[in-house]
C-alpha cells in the first residue's frame, strides 16, 4: 500500500511538473498573439501624432503605446502582472522567446511589420 502511494505521488509530481512547462506563465499560443498585437502596437503607434504636433514623429508616441498594450492584454484576459511574469519565463529561455518570434515573423513581413529574416 505504502508502494502505491508512493508511486501515485510521483506520477503527480512528474504530471504538475510537465504541465509547467512555461513556467506557469501565458501558453505559447498566446503568447505568439499577445506579441503579435504588440509588436503590431508597436509600429502603429509611431504613425500617431501627439494633441497640437504638426510634425510625424520618427519615435514612439509612449501614450499611445501604453494604451495599446492595456487594450491588448484586456483583450487576451491577462493582467500585466501575467504577462511580465510570462516575458521573464522567457527571457530565461530565450530560444522559445526565438521560436515563439519565428512563426510570428512570416505573419507580421505579410502584414508590413517587419522585414522577413534573410537565409
Amino acid at each position: 500500500m505504502k508502494r502505491n502511494l508512493f508511486f501515485l505521488l510521483f506520477v503527480i509530481c512528474i504530471q504538475s511538473a510537465c504541465s509547467s512547462s512555461e513556467g506557469d506563465g501565458i501558453p505559447p499560443d498566446k503568447m505568439q498573439h499577445i506579441l503579435y498585437d504588440m509588436n503590431a502596437a508597436e509600429v502603429y503607434s509611431t504613425l500617431i501624432k501627439k494633441e497640437g504636433d504638426l510634425t510625424i514623429s520618427r519615435g514612439k508616441n509612449s501614450d499611445s503605446l501604453a494604451h495599446y498594450y492595456n487594450e491588448i492584454l484586456a483583450h487576451y484576459n491577462v493582467t500585466r502582472a501575467e504577462f511580465d511574469k510570462s516575458m521573464l519565463w522567457y527571457k530565461k529561455h530565450p530560444a522559445k522567446l526565438d521560436s515563439l518570434y519565428n512563426h510570428m515573423m512570416p505573419e507580421l513581413a505579410k502584414e508590413g511589420i517587419a522585414t522577413p529574416a534573410k537565409k
